[in-house]
């Protein structure tokens, strides 16, 4: 007879085997075999959805089975665990391996072929006791040597711990950017509260009682550290209102020495194995954007020297590490907004090689200490994760530890510190003019994130960018949140839509297919059509529509360039850099990129001096503004809170309509406004806890 095993299944040329959660993936004629180990949980859900092949699973039903009911643990952790094997199922076809049915929950859309064992049924009584006689010995025997084997690896490799996340801290507030002293005895990391400026702090490592001791000013900003190599000294970037500099703090005496300027509190900076180099990003005298810098320590008076592309670039060095052995600078290198990859150089003649492709986003990487592994975290539709890329093969391999961000390695260790990041941007509505003050409102709940909100009024509906299919994705909705549509399937990062103003078209960013920039995009609502604007660009900013419709506006290297619609050749419309802008009326309304603050106008059809509308005092953010008929809502500087304003048309003054929590309202988003309703629409944030943690795992040993 035959019976049915539900522990090994076939999907396609995929092979699960959920005894030791791997998948392994035939061998083509460019691939050999892959075999990738998931996390438990993973592989549950892919062989619960498969026994019930083909019927729809709800997510109630994946949670009370797996998670045994814990919504709280479960509702994230499913969204974490369908997200992950659609990646790795990907390749198996052109749809989805998993269907989202909408409202309900998920499908298997692969038949699951189930391998089937034999079974002798003639095995008569005594050749059974005869076997399991030998099933005793060989299991006797076999927990002797187990036993051994264990006592053995305990006593001789305390290094090699199972896999486990340790916390280190739990200050309440925002622990960010860890690294660890030679040594191993401390460390230091950037800590925040809401609202206010961060500094430098030191905890003791093998002290679990100790507190951590603060080693910057509360009244200047310092987030990222790097350890000189005899642990006597700290290097970091830091930030006053005067300006950015790097700093030397040596810890015996507390004295402080300016190095030279940066860019920002944030800004990556590491040490060359040998302590003679410091690099980190910063700006040259003549640069007019950030790149990689190198400071020769061994002289006293000498001058950063650039590394990266000067002028004319196609992309921006945003993180770097050395190689354990000084040869090599692996580098996170973003093209245009939304794309991002690792490439590798060569310090002793600039060779460069490309190691990763597609990656939307990176959040810090390190050097393992064999100089061949470099662990990195991805951003990927707002999920945060781990990975370890062999620098010689190619291969990545998955961590899957939910939200690692900016991992360090501990130095002469296989465990790396780094800090933990989860949060998510939802819609939110309030009404600014109601007499009785309200809290800013969710419109769509759900364990996804939306982001880029704009409103038509002709179509009466909003379009945003969210990622609950997995991938960020263009949507629509009503104005309250209801009725909502899903308008690409492009499973890259599309951003930053806006509206036509007859309400029929959406323009928006998506990065290209080489994942080297973006190309500007639109789509028509009426059939779902997308097209693909001719750019001779490498990186378009936020799109805008003219005021009738006849073409679009977007901030390119050359400026403000307006791109037509019968493929004729861009024409620069302004020299300025935009940030966002909005036409409403005869006008276009902008912010500068580079440029001064505050809100500036000019005619939309034609060039002109800019008007500044609401000056650098009143508007320092770049995006977090909307206008309106009678005049302007704007997010006014305050570090305390975050005060939402309005501009008076009419008047020419502005007043306070909202104080919220500080950080409450994301930076990086617009915000929309409906008329009908009388209500604004913003991008909403709780302030991120994140807490630093050490991770030992299997793939870093």
């Amino acid at each position: 007879m035959t019976e049915t095993t539900h522990h090994v299944f076939q999907l396609g040329m995929c092979r699960v085997d959920a005894s030791d959660n791997s998948l392994s993936f035939a061998a083509t004629a460019s691939e050999p075999v892959q075999r990738v180990t998931l996390q438990p949980k993973f592989i549950e859900v892919l062989t619960y959805l498969a026994e019930r092949y083909p019927r729809v699973v709800t997510r109630e039903e994946l949670i009370t089975d797996i998670w045994e009911g814990n919504g709280y643990v479960g509702e994230k952790a499913l969204t974490n665990a369908i997200w992950h094997l659609r990646q790795h199922l990907g390749k198996l076809s052109d749809e989805e391996a998993i269907e989202t049915v909408r409202k309900t929950g998920y499908r298997l859309c692969i038949e699951p072929q189930f391998e089937r064992v034999a079974e002798d049924p003639t095995e008569d009584l005594e050749q059974k006791v005869r076997n399991l006689g030998r099933g005793v010995s060989i299991l006797l025997l076999s927990l002797a040597l187990l036993v051994a084997l264990i006592a053995h690896h305990w006593y001789t490799d305390s290094q090699h711990r199972p896999f486990g996340i340790e916390r280190l801290t739990a200050d309440g507030g925002s622990e960010r950017f860890p690294a660890v002293s030679p040594d191993g005895r401390f460390l230091v990391y950037g800590g925040q509260q809401p609202g206010k400026k961060g500094s430098l702090f030191q905890l003791e490592l093998h002290n679990p009682s100790a507190s951590p001791k603060q080693l910057t000013s509360s009244e200047t900003d310092e987030l990222r550290a790097v350890w000189s190599l005899d642990g006597t000294a700290l290097y970091f970037p830091s930030q006053t209102g005067k300006g950015c500099s790097i700093m030397r703090l040596t810890l015996k005496d507390g004295h402080l020495q300016p190095l030279t300027e940066c860019s920002s509190a944030t800004a990556s900076i590491d040490l060359s194995p040998d302590g003679k180099t410091l690099a980190y990003i910063g700006e040259g005298p003549e640069d007019a954007s950030t790149g990689i810098m190198f400071l020769d320590l061994t002289q006293e008076d000498a001058k950063p020297q650039r590394q990266s592309c000067d002028s004319d670039c196609a992309y921006r060095d945003r993180d770097f590490s050395f190689s354990p052995d000084g040869r090599y600078l692996a580098i996170a290198r973003r093209f245009g907004d939304i794309s991002e990859d690792i490439f590798l150089r060569s310090l002793s003649d600039g060779t460069e090689r490309r190691l990763t492709q597609g990656i939307e986003d990176i959040r810090g990487l390190s050097w393992h200490d064999d100089g061949r592994r470099l662990v990195f975290s991805t951003e990927e539709a707002g999920n945060r994760d781990g990975f370890v890329l062999d620098t010689d093969t190619g291969e990545i391999t998955p961590l899957h530890v939910d939200g690692l961000s900016y991992p360090r390695f501990i130095p002469d260790s296989d465990e790396l510190v780094f800090y933990h990041y989860n949060n998510h941007r939802q819609m939110v509505t309030v009404p600014p003019f109601a007499e009785v003050a309200q809290a800013p409102f969710p419109m769509i709940y759900g364990n996804f994130s939306q982001r880029y909100v704009d409103y038509s009024a002709a179509a009466n509906r909003l379009v945003f960018v969210s990622n609950e299919s997995g991938y960020n994705e263009i949507w629509t909705s009503a104005p309250d949140g209801s009725r909502r549509q899903m308008h690409t399937e492009l499973k890259r990062q599309a951003a930053s839509p806006a509206w036509s103003h007859d309400g029929t078209r959406i323009a928006f960013v998506a990065a290209d297919t080489n994942h080297e920039g973006n190309k500007l995009h639109v789509l028509d609502t009426r059939d779902n059509s997308i097209r693909v604007l001719a750019s001779p660009y490498i990186n378009h900013g936020r799109p805008e529509w003219s005021g009738d419709d006849s073409f679009l506006m977007a901030s390119t290297l050359d400026g403000l360039t307006r791109f037509n619609f019968n493929n004729a050749e861009p024409a620069v419309f302004s020299p300025v850099q935009v940030r966002r802008m909005q036409v409403e009326g005869e006008w276009l309304y902008f912010t500068y990129a580079d440029g001064p603050r505050g809100l500036w106008r000019m005619p939309w059809d034609k060039p002109a001096e800019p008007q500044q509308l609401l000056s650098s005092r009143q508007l320092t953010d770049g995006y977090v503004w909307t206008v309106t008929e009678d005049g302007v809502f704007y997010r006014a500087p305050n570090s305390a809170s975050t005060l939402l304003s309005f501009y008076d048309f009419n008047s020419g003054e502005s007043r306070a309509i909202i104080n919220l929590p500080p950080n409450s309202i994301s930076r990086q988003e617009s915000m929309a406004w409906i008329p009908g309703s009388r209500e604004l629409i913003m991008v909403s944030w709780s302030y991120p806890r994140r807490d630093v943690m050490l991770l030992r795992h299997p793939a870093l040993q």
